[in-house]
């Protein structure tokens, strides 16, 4: 992965790129909480409409096409303007537009609504994403997989905000409309410590052009959606109807490998220190892949357990260190990078389940699975050996 070029700074850049960094942060944590936050209510949204699950889930792919459209969009603002505005911008939309996903009132409204939380999700996705790893590369540090563990615990609290919410009978618009409020607040304190520069390039940088380190990034990110989303999504439909598990032990396939995540991303910044991105990168696929190969073959709920722990942990560095390998993009430019990057795992989110469910009404669950995740984990693993 290429490094920019770093040069001494002085004590007011220091503390510029200090304060980005942890703006950026910051933006991590409420784009988590602004996701996390109206999931929880879920089946309250289905009723308000009177639909069906089927219904409900044409809806919901507005967010995915909206992400995949914006991809795009915040390449171009971000190689223009800059990832400062392109996060101040793009940030502001998602939290003025998510309190409105309690108020739709019928299936062609959430698919509208989404697609603008989706849009604005992705710009907010690059511009902190690049925001982070070039105040650290000013710094000389790296924070990424830390910052992505805090995206996590933004995602868990807006979960608990909301299951709360529901237990003390706060309305699903009141919950959503505060939340949001606190937000916009965060993002007046944000905006200004962000970064107005962007890190170095090379001088003969192509902004804008796709080239094949964009390529490449973006089918690594393709094959990471895959075995992240894959993962999580289909943890619970495989321990209740291949290992006979209980509706609980069901749930904890997802909470084993979302904890798992969650811990190996606070820790992987020091073992990247101590080790290099390639390693890391080869060492968390063999992981995965010997995770995914003990959820195909276990015969109980325990072993299958055993299987998304060691998933969760070798999965977990995989996005973060794309992002950073896009957001160093020196061919491109960052906003391309981050742009083809995106759009691979929005792909990816989008199109796995769909792939997964053909194979599986084919053959089973377990072998659908070890399939796609076999396929998607010998993609990211020659991307990681190509890697200087």
């Amino acid at each position: 992965m290429p490094s920019l070029s770093r040069t001494t700074l002085s004590e007011s850049d220091t503390q510029q790129a200090v304060a980005a960094a942890r703006a950026a942060t910051v933006l991590f944590f409420l784009n988590g909480l602004m996701i996390g936050s109206w999931i929880p209510r879920m089946a309250e949204l289905r009723d308000m409409l009177g639909v069906s699950e089927d219904v409900l889930g044409r809806s919901l792919m507005g967010m995915g096409v909206g992400g995949l459209l914006g991809s795009g969009l915040a390449g171009v603002v971000a190689n223009k303007l800059g990832t400062r505005m392109l996060s101040v911008t793009f940030g502001a939309v998602l939290l003025m537009a998510v309190p409105f996903i309690s108020m739709v009132t019928a299936p062609w409204m959430l698919f509208a609504l989404l697609f603008t939380v989706g849009l604005a999700d992705a710009g907010v996705d690059i511009g902190m994403n690049a925001q982070v790893v070039h105040a650290n590369d000013l710094l000389g540090r790296t924070t990424i997989n830390r910052v992505h563990g805090v995206w996590s615990i933004g995602s868990l609290s807006g979960g608990l905000i909301g299951t709360a919410s529901i237990a003390a009978g706060v309305s699903f618009s009141t919950q959503l409309f505060v939340v949001c409020g606190a937000g916009l607040l965060a993002v007046f304190w944000v905006a200004p410590r962000l970064l107005t520069f962007e890190a170095a390039e090379a001088d003969d940088v192509q902004r804008g052009r796709v080239g094949m380190v964009a390529l490449v990034l973006g089918l690594a990110a393709l094959a990471t959606a895959v075995l992240e989303g894959v993962s999580t999504e289909w943890s619970p439909l495989l321990l209740a109807d291949e290992r006979n598990a209980t509706d609980y032990q069901a749930a904890l396939g997802f909470v084993v490998l979302s904890s798992a995540m969650l811990v190996a991303r606070l820790l992987a910044d020091k073992v990247v220190a101590r080790t290099s991105v390639r390693t890391t990168l080869i060492g968390g696929t063999l992981v995965l892949a010997l995770g995914i190969a003990v959820v195909v073959f276990a015969n109980d709920v325990p072993m299958t357990l055993v299987g998304y722990l060691l998933s969760g942990i070798g999965v977990a560095p995989l996005f973060p260190l794309l992002y950073e390998a896009a957001a160093r993009n020196t061919e491109n430019g960052a906003g391309t990078g981050l742009a083809v990057m995106s759009a691979g795992m929005r792909i990816g989110f989008l199109g796995a389940p769909a792939v997964v469910g053909a194979i599986a009404t084919a053959t089973s669950l377990s072998t659908s699975i070890g399939v796609v995740l076999g396929i998607a984990s010998l993609v990211s693993l020659l991307h990681a050996l190509r890697l200087n």
